[in-house]
């Protein structure tokens, strides 16, 4: 018997210590640390520096301001089997975001294609679950659908630090509302305050030693208020005349520094101009002592165009002259009119074969554009045997090219093609509609389902905070969150 109690002993013994040594969390997720930026965790790769730049400069903004909201964005890659529900949360209390539990975590697993928005308990009361499934709804999921994962966060956390944005608002002007009641109230308790010193007064030293121990004291608390506001006064005084000479040292600081660069910029003006008069001068003597010089230069000139020409005069318009003819008129257009007296009249020829050339070219892209066209409208009818809504826009785009056809190639794509693609884009558009219902009656469903767990969520909030002076619900700073939040999988 004593040894059975033994082995019994032996087994709990066991049993605690496994119970006591072994961790709680074997199989627990391993969060990665945030980056130094802290509220970008790009750890799936889909943001471009420029992207991450821009997200992080409008958190940083809006965590600046005396609230500390906080709305950090992080991607991963694999959730490692945890649900995301889970996975945020502890993401979200190992970061500690928000000041006052006032933060926001948007969380995406690429490779899980999943998204969350958790949210800290003091946000739940501006940001209720339903409103962050809509905001996941209308600008991350479309973005997420089509893999456009950065553009997704990019909107999502514009929404969000939109709502933040007004939060703060109500905050600070709940927070002056509050200020002017309790300025009220202490107005209300200092005269009551002073009503009792007066009869405090009166019962302590008799009427009329009262009423003048009254009046000295009254006279001492004017003057100190107004050594107070003497004081005060100086400093402001003291504050404005160091701002001005501030002010007037910057001043002088930037009337040195123009001054400078006026004389330097007058300087080089001088200098310019001495050498454009010496060269005016040199010219009008060469003018003087060669009176044609001017149009020999001009015909020199022309002469010189003229050759570049030759080449091209007799040529056959193609559109691989295009380019060369552009260059040649571009120089002809370029010369004065004096040097185009000079020009030969092959120039009229060279713009003749280049507007013949542009006919062509355009000609030749007219028939390789709906050559491409053809090509690709037959592969498309060819490839899809049936419309549903996932083909739908891949069908539209098909008859646009139809359409866009010229009429003797839109005959050779035929009319039974065309009825098969006008089937066909039948079948997708009722399939899409029939989608589309599904949709909305499980978007419905779901909204529904929300509204429920959001006032579920709510009656245990105004409970327990019933239940005790100070909600349990909230924590100081720290950033806790208590699950409150929207899921999606796309």
């Amino acid at each position: 018997m004593k040894l059975k109690k033994f082995k019994y002993y032996k087994y709990c013994i066991v049993f605690i210590a496994l119970f006591l040594f072994i961790p709680a969390k074997v199989y627990a997720v391993s969060i990665p640390q945030p980056t130094q930026e802290f509220y970008v965790n790009d750890f799936a790769d889909v943001l471009t520096e420029e992207e991450e730049k821009q997200m992080l400069e409008k958190a940083v903004n809006l965590a600046s301001e005396e609230l500390g909201i906080q709305v950090v964005v992080t991607t991963i890659k694999s959730l490692e089997g945890e649900s995301i529900e889970n996975y945020a949360h502890d993401m979200y209390n190992q970061y500690g975001i928000g000041k006052d539990d006032m933060g926001v975590l948007i969380l995406l697993s690429t490779g899980d294609r999943d998204t969350r928005i958790e949210l800290g308990n003091a946000m739940e009361a501006y940001i209720t679950d339903s409103k962050a499934g809509r905001l996941l709804d209308k600008h991350a999921i479309p973005h997420f659908k089509e893999n456009k994962f950065n553009s997704g966060l990019l909107e999502v956390q514009s929404a969000v630090i939109d709502e933040a944005s007004t939060i703060k608002t109500q905050m600070v002007e709940r927070a002056e509302r509050e200020a002017r009641q309790k300025e009220a109230m202490e107005k209300i308790g200092n005269f009551f305050l002073g009503l009792l010193k007066v009869i405090g007064w009166i019962l302590l030293f008799g009427t009329p030693i009262g009423i003048i121990l009254w009046l000295i004291n009254k006279a001492i608390e004017k003057y100190q208020a107004k050594e107070d506001e003497l004081k005060s006064l100086r400093e402001y005084k003291q504050a404005s005349e160091n701002k001005i000479q501030n002010a007037k040292n910057r001043a002088d600081l930037v009337e040195r520094e123009a001054e400078r660069e006026c004389s330097q910029m007058e300087s080089s003006l001088k200098d310019l101009q001495e050498r454009y008069d010496e060269i005016e001068e040199r010219l009008n003597d060469a003018r003087e002592l060669y009176p044609s010089l001017d149009d020999d230069i001009d015909k020199s000139h022309a002469q010189t165009f003229n050759k570049e020409l030759i080449p091209y005069v007799n040529k056959k318009p193609a559109s691989s002259l295009i380019p060369i003819l552009a260059g040649i008129l571009a120089t002809y257009k370029g010369l004065t009119s004096n040097e185009k007296r000079f020009v030969s009249d092959d120039i009229e020829k060279i713009k003749d074969t280049y507007q013949k050339s542009l006919d062509i070219k355009q000609e030749e892209e007219r028939k390789e554009k709906n050559s491409t066209l053809l090509a690709t409208l037959l592969g498309i009818v060819g490839a899809i045997s049936i419309g549903n809504s996932s083909n739908l826009s891949r069908i539209k785009e098909a008859m646009s090219m139809y359409n866009s056809l010229d009429p003797d190639y839109k005959s050779e794509f035929g009319s039974s093609k065309l009825a098969l693609l006008k089937k066909l884009l039948n079948q997708a558009e009722d399939d899409d509609e029939r989608e589309r219902r599904r949709r909305q009656e499980e978007e419905e469903r779901r909204r529904r389902e929300e509204e429920e767990e959001e006032e579920r969520r709510r009656r245990q909030r105004m409970n327990s905070f019933s239940s005790s002076s100070s909600s349990s619900s909230f924590h100081g700073f720290g950033g806790h969150s208590s699950g409150g939040g929207a899921s999606r999988h796309f």
